[in-house]
């Protein structure tokens, strides 16, 4: 049992971070905007930064290696701007995680390139100082990895990527001196391991601070603005793909009178009981939304009306156990969906949804109205209450 639930919480817990286990889809999108936002930061101040040294280089190099020099910088630096002005309709991971590979990337080359210009080059005891800070650039890069949101994978990759790149332009440099090749590459080593430890413990407290800000304390079920937001998203990619996409509006029926009746301890007893036998009759991909008090959204991407009759047939058989007095826990159910309602505004297809709810309950509860006037009863129903 310890190692079943040690395993558990490896998977849920570390694996994500490491990069084993892909991160929830919600998560995901925080992260990557996250990502996004913070690269396109870098890259403008990166841009000015690279392009301001030029000055340096022009004053402390003599022609023709300041020209070269400037060339590769100014190319940079206008690959920077490129950067930070990048933009993507659909922001996705792999565009967050390509643009810090670009930015990873940038300053490497601009290494590899400058080290054979250095080589044979005649410098001043000032000049020294300045070239040897290009050795440093993949280096910095990787320094630089720990501002971003990044599974150990990722800044992994990325990171030994840079630090190969290092090793590759340091070692003519070093040339039969080891012990100093050695240590160059061990105290990149242990800059990159730290950068990946920050890497996964900012991925680690965005996930706590998304999850808490996520989902209902009391019930577990999303709250309404990370709901809206989720349902945003699915709806759009059903409008791209002209697919089906469904809302189930649920309001528990007479929850007032437990309330009343029995305290709203036993109230928020009865909410936790209802989300967890939705959680339980719902499918994977079905997420349950809290929208207000006893009020739920069943969100059902990629569904249409048959898979929401199956839905809810599995709902409404035994619907959510038994009230504090031992009658059935039942709800009124209205239901929406994109292509047959003709809805191209998720807000209106869950104002449909709600003014069919209400319709259920005028009409006695304990039930589910659907488009076209189709209505679903159970034997707790009656056909008018």
């Amino acid at each position: 049992m310890t190692t079943k639930a040690s395993k558990e919480k490896f998977q849920t817990a570390v694996a994500p971070l490491i990069g084993l286990v892909p991160l929830s889809p919600f998560i995901q999108r925080h992260r990557t905007t996250h990502i996004i936002r913070r690269a396109r930061l870098l890259s403008a101040v990166l841009a000015v930064l690279f392009l301001a040294w030029i000055i340096v280089d022009w004053i402390v190099f003599d022609w023709p290696l300041s020209g070269y020099l400037a060339g590769m910088r100014g190319g940079v630096g206008l690959a920077f701007i490129a950067l930070a002005r990048s933009k993507e309709a659909e922001k996705s991971v792999l565009f967050a995680v390509f643009m810090v590979a670009v930015l990873v990337l940038l300053p490497t080359l601009l290494f590899l390139g400058s080290a054979p210009l250095f080589v044979n080059a005649q410098l001043t005891e000032f000049g020294h100082v300045v070239a040897a800070l290009y050795p440093l650039l993949p280096v910095m890069m990787v320094a630089t990895l720990a501002i971003f949101p990044l599974t150990l994978r990722e800044s992994g990759v990325l990171g030994v990527l840079a630090l190969a790149a290092y090793a590759f332009g340091i070692f003519p440099a070093a040339g039969l001196d080891w012990v100093t090749f050695a240590s160059q590459i061990w105290l990149a080593t242990l800059i990159l391991l730290t950068s990946s430890f920050a890497c996964m413990m900012q991925l680690r407290y965005m996930t706590t601070l998304v999850r808490q800000a996520s989902f209902d304390p009391l019930t577990g079920a999303f709250t309404r603005d990370s709901g809206a937001e989720m349902i945003d998203v699915q709806f759009h990619v059903a409008e791209r793909q002209d697919g089906p996409f469904s809302i189930a509006f649920l309001d528990l029926d007479n929850f007032k009178l437990i309330n009343d009746n029995y305290g709203h301890d036993e109230g928020d007893r009865i909410l936790c009981q209802m989300v967890n036998e939705l959680e339980t009759k719902k499918r994977d991909s079905d997420v349950v939304v809290r929208w207000g008090g006893e009020e739920f959204l069943l969100v059902l991407p990629n569904t249409d009306l048959k898979g929401v009759r199956q839905a809810l047939t599995r709902i409404m058989s035994g619907w959510f156990g038994e009230r504090p007095d031992g009658a059935p826990l039942t709800a009124s159910i209205g239901v929406a969906e994109r292509r047959s309602d003709h809805e191209y505004d998720w807000h209106h297809l869950v104002e449909l949804a709600d003014h069919r709810m209400y319709e259920a309950k005028q009409d006695g509860r304990s039930r589910a109205v659907l488009p076209n006037d189709e209505t679903m009863l159970t034997e707790t129903a009656s056909p008018k209450d």
